[in-house]
């Protein structure tokens, strides 16, 4: 048992809405979660808020708070503090590229409807959180680790932007470095 937040919410500009792909799958994790005794909730953005909420089905919605005025990783702590779960799942969710924006598949900038939420996974090792990425496309969070670790990857930098790997794993090696 624990408690575990699913990000999820992916916005299409072409159709000014959240994507249908990834809130449904995160919906079906949280319910196999559930029924394994795990405490589920949702994180994701007021852009995606009306999809998620909609998948929701009784369980809590966290939306990361739009702040313009306050350092984004100062938001992030605020928002977080005294609630960490144990695990962050993050269920097709932009990640932030190499150049600081967020882009879609077709390397458009979507950074204006995407809050910053993969500062919290960036963030959840110095918590003893623990953190899951899930995509398809090479630019979610997460993926960076994948697309590092890859010689054959999906998308190529000039495509999408390098999506930032994300930290937790670097701790998680170099203890483990320290141990051997």
């Amino acid at each position: 048992s624990g408690r575990v937040w699913i990000a999820t919410g992916f916005y299409i500009l072409s159709s000014g809405s959240c994507e249908t792909d990834g809130p449904p799958g995160a919906a079906a994790l949280a319910h196999a979660l559930d029924t394994l005794g795990f405490t589920t909730s949702f994180l994701t953005d007021q852009w995606s808020e009306k999809v998620v909420r909609s998948i929701a089905d009784g369980r809590e919605v966290h939306i990361f708070p739009e702040d313009n005025k306050t350092p984004t990783i100062i938001v992030a702590q605020d928002f977080m503090q005294n609630r960490w779960p144990d695990l962050l799942i993050s269920v097709e969710r932009a990640g932030v590229t190499s150049d600081g924006t967020y882009r879609n598949f077709r390397g458009e900038d979507m950074s204006q409807y995407n809050a910053p939420l993969d500062i919290i996974f960036n963030l959840a090792s110095d918590h003893n959180c623990s953190t899951i990425g899930i995509g398809d496309g090479g630019n979610e969070i997460g993926m960076g680790n994948v697309h590092s670790n890859s010689d054959n990857h999906k998308l190529t930098s000039a495509e999408v932007g390098m999506v930032e790997e994300l930290n937790y794993d670097r701790k998680d090696e170099d203890q483990q470095s320290k141990e051997n």
